[in-house]
Parts: C-alpha cells; sequence; structure tokens
C-alpha cells in the first residue's frame, strides 16, 4: 500500500507469494511481503491476526531472495501494530541442488526497512528455510529482520527459527536482527519485552549468530528478558 490503511479486528492469514524462474541473471527481492507491503504510508493494525502467510523464491540459474513472510515495511513507510499477533508466517528462499546460487531471505513474521512500532503483541513460531546445498545462504530474523527502525513494548517475541542448508553463508537472530544493510545504523528499542525461545539451526559451514537477538550496532533495552 501506498496509502494510509487503518486495519483492526481483522484475520490476515494463508496467503501465498511465489516467485519461480528459470532464466540465468535474475536477482532481487524477487518475493516479499505474504500479506501486506506497507510503502510512502504511515499505517496502523490492531487487534489483528496475521498468520500462516508464506513468500517463497526458487530460482534455478541464479540467486533466490525472499522477505517478509508477513509484514514488509518499506524505506519510506512506517507502521504501528497494537494488540496483535503475528505468529506461524514462513519465508523460503531455495536455489536447486548443484547450483552455486546463493539463497537470502529475512523477517519470517515481518521484514523492517522504515519504522515500526509494535506494542502488546506477541510475534511467534515465525520461520525462514534457506537451502542451497552446493551454494551459499544468508537468513536474518526468524520473527523480525529489522534494518530500519523498529521498537517494541509489552510484546513476546518466542519460537521463531531459521534453518540453513547450504556449503557456507550465515543465519542470524533467530528471534530478531538488528543490521544495517541499507543505509543508516538500525536501531532497536525494547520496552517489558520477552524474547525466548528462538533457535537457529545450519549444517556445518554456515555461521550462527545470536539465537534471540542479533545485532550490529547498540541497542536499547529496559526490563526485557531474553
Amino acid at each position: 500500500s501506498d496509502r494510509h490503511f487503518t486495519i483492526e479486528d481483522r484475520g490476515l492469514s494463508d496467503n501465498h507469494v511465489y516467485f519461480w524462474t528459470t532464466l540465468p541473471g535474475e536477482t532481487g527481492p524477487r518475493a516479499f511481503a505474504g500479506v501486506i507491503a506497507v510503502s510512502n504510508a504511515s499505517d496502523f493494525i490492531g487487534r489483528t491476526t496475521i498468520a500462516g502467510n508464506v513468500v517463497e523464491a526458487s530460482f534455478m540459474s541464479s540467486d533466490a531472495l525472499a522477505f517478509g513472510g508477513g509484514v514488509f515495511v518499506d524505506g519510506d513507510a512506517s507502521l504501528l501494530l497494537e494488540q496483535s499477533a503475528v505468529e506461524r508466517n514462513r519465508v523460503d528462499a531455495r536455489v536447486p541442488a548443484g547450483s552455486p546460487g546463493t539463497a537470502l531471505a529475512g523477517g519470517g513474521g515481518l521484514s523492517i526497512n522504515g519504522s515500526l512500532v509494535i506494542r502488546n503483541s506477541r510475534v511467534v513460531l515465525n520461520h525462514i528455510s534457506v537451502f542451497a546445498p552446493a551454494g551459499s545462504v544468508g537468513a536474518s530474523g526468524g520473527g523480525i529482520a529489522n534494518f530500519g527502525q523498529t521498537t517494541l513494548t509489552r510484546t513476546l517475541v518466542a519460537g521463531n527459527s531459521i534453518k540453513g542448508n547450504a556449503a557456507g553463508g550465515f543465519l542470524d537472530g533467530g528471534g530478531i536482527t538488528n543490521k544495517d544493510i541499507f543505509g543508516p545504523a538500525a536501531i532497536l528499542t525494547l520496552t517489558d519485552t520477552t524474547i525466548v525461545a528462538n533457535t537457529l539451526q545450519g549444517t556445518p559451514g554456515i555461521s550462527l549468530k545470536g539465537g534471540g537477538i542479533f545485532t550490529d550496532s547498540p541497542i536499547t533495552a529496559s526490563r526485557t528478558a531474553i
């Protein structure tokens, strides 16, 4: 959406975004936003469940990229999420066995390039899978991938996970990843929040960093359990 919207008392569930190609040289974030992509807007979601949505990218001869199993917030946009659940969403990026390509994915529940505020909510049981047996993988944020500015208050981030199968690469932030890949340093603020039971699992050769949180810059946390 590039216009302001308000969503309240809804269920946004079981949507599926799938991009597949055999063309050589194709690359980019071709599959993203399982249910909502926010761009150039300031939007609100309240008392809503975002669940069971899937984003998949499968590239036969180059790199596969997939982001935002439930929600994708672009760099010029902001989202306020209150009294809501983001749960059981999934992001999958795959290149075929034998291909030297790279599978990249982020934000099993939410992928944030802009600004996100979450209050009195839960981000639970979201999952990322990256598969490139002869190549490499990179995956960030099983629950939330913050590449912009994210604030969590009285929120539970639990049971999110990332799994990778590749010759090399990295997985980071089973619950939350906070890092700069698009511009200024990412900003993460946590208040009265619990981050628990999030996991990373990868084949030998893959670097695993931050089962609960991975960050490459200081974060602000108060009354928060990790």
